[in-house]
């Protein structure tokens, strides 16, 4: 049996609008995550958006982070993240809570 193909998506800065037009144009198997998962043939994938003060969208400070950090499953195979942790090819803008996490 052939493996199926997802496509799996999560906003970035410039998208303002992304929720509105998820819910209205996404169908199928495109799984939009914004502080959540999907499980695609058994590996669990969690998404979330959220970076730091920077530019545009899903922008957050550190401590409301680390509480969207806290949301992701200790089970998680597969993270998803727009912006990476601190001092991890961030170019100074990684999230400091996210290299703090315990979490994967």
């Amino acid at each position: 049996m052939a493996a199926a193909c997802h496509d799996i998506a999560l906003g970035n800065l410039h998208d303002k609008g992304l929720e509105e037009q998820t819910r209205k144009l996404l169908f199928g198997d495109i799984h939009y995550l914004r502080d959540s998962r999907v499980v695609v043939e058994g590996v669990k994938f969690w998404g979330t958006p959220w970076i730091p003060p920077y530019a545009g969208v899903f922008n957050l400070p550190e401590d409301e982070l680390r509480e969207k950090w806290q949301l992701i499953p200790s089970d998680t195979d597969v993270l998803i993240t727009h912006g990476p942790p601190a001092g991890i090819l961030d170019g100074g803008a990684g999230s400091s809570s996210l290299a703090a996490s315990p979490r994967p």
